[in-house]
């Protein structure tokens, strides 16, 4: 019994070497994964179907793989994963500030109008803005000084967002709440009524309506833009508004219509320099019934900040020439962040 176990041992042990040794099969199946890998090129793989949910979290939590199938699909998902990354932010909030100093009537004064501006992303169309400003007036006459800072009326839009490649589209419907009034003293309210007049002025009478005292308004605003990673970019826009008066103060029913273009040329991915022309018509306006004005401007910007230097002049009356005595121009700078 002892030599037949060991013959069978010996018998065992010849045919693993004899195996070890054999050479493989070419003809042999490979692996799934193998044979796509070695055989389709990575090019020419389909695109995988991948969810919105899955396209999300692939851009905001990439996980790295060695193998050559986890490569070969991988980089349709980052194209796809592209747009998202560069999508707009979901909230976005700012500061524009404009400031004129003059001498209107022969008396010195200085301006300054601070004006607030959100813009809140509720889908991919969809977006709630809204700004709110403040005017400031100090003029010194020979009784001596006179300040007054009041707010303008706060504004609010609907605003609906189409995108396709480098275009874009907006329209929008919103309206102001009537929170800039005039006081009822005489003296205290041409004072105020000429902060007013000024942080309008200063913006060339664009958005009138955030300025106009004692009304509320209806709003549409509009607009088209062509945005580039480099090279000229444009846009143009425009709104219509209607001021509805709430006092006596202020009895008329006032339109305002507005359009402005934009050309600029994008140096480098954060560098931004152009120019603006704007045109405010306001055909019921007592006395001069439109606004042309011009504004160059340096914009530095990237994902998470922004940043703005202006000079506007307005070019016709009633606040123009901008540099001329008696008109109005005004330094704007301006920022803010994305989240």
């Amino acid at each position: 019994m002892g030599l037949v176990l060991t013959l069978g041992s010996l018998l065992a042990h010849g045919s693993l070497a004899h195996a070890e040794k054999r050479p493989r099969s070419p003809n042999r199946a490979k692996p799934p994964e193998a044979a796509a890998s070695a055989d389709t090129p990575a090019s020419a793989a389909p695109a995988p179907q991948i969810s919105a949910q899955a396209s999300a979290q692939t851009s905001t939590a990439p996980v790295a793989t060695t193998s050559r199938a986890s490569t070969s699909t991988s980089a349709p998902a980052a194209a796809t994963a592209t747009p998202a990354a560069t999508a707009a932010p979901r909230f976005s909030a700012g500061l524009d500030t404009a400031i004129h100093a003059g001498s209107p009537g022969g008396d010195s004064a200085f301006f300054i109008s601070p004006l607030f501006h959100v813009d809140f992303r509720l889908s991919e169309r969809l977006s709630v803005v809204g700004a709110w400003g403040l005017a400031h007036a100090t003029v010194n006459t020979n009784d001596g000084r006179a300040t007054q800072v009041r707010p303008g009326n706060p504004y609010a839009a609907l605003v609906y967002t189409r995108r396709s490649g480098e275009w874009r589209y907006f329209a929008g419907l919103g309206g102001t709440a009537p929170v800039a009034i005039l006081p009822g003293d005489v003296n205290a309210r041409l004072e105020v009524q000429t902060a007013f007049t000024y942080a309008a002025a200063m913006r060339g009478n664009w958005n009138y309506w955030l300025w106009d005292h004692d009304a509320f308004s209806i709003v549409s605003p509009f607009g088209i833009e062509r945005r580039k990673a480099n090279g000229f970019i444009w846009g143009l826009e425009g709104g219509i508004g209607v001021m509805v008066p709430i006092r006596s103060v202020n009895e008329r029913l006032d339109v305002s219509v507005q359009t402005a273009a934009d050309l600029a040329y994008q140096a480098l991915p954060w560098l931004r320099a152009g120019g603006r022309m704007s045109l405010v018509v306001m055909p019921r306006f007592t006395g001069q019934k439109t606004q042309l004005a011009a504004e160059p401007y340096v914009r530095v910007h990237n994902d998470r900040w922004f940043g703005n230097l202006s000079v506007l002049m307005n070019i016709d009356r009633p606040h123009g020439f901008g540099f001329d005595r008696g008109g109005i121009w005004s330094l704007r700078l301006g920022g803010g962040l994305n989240f």
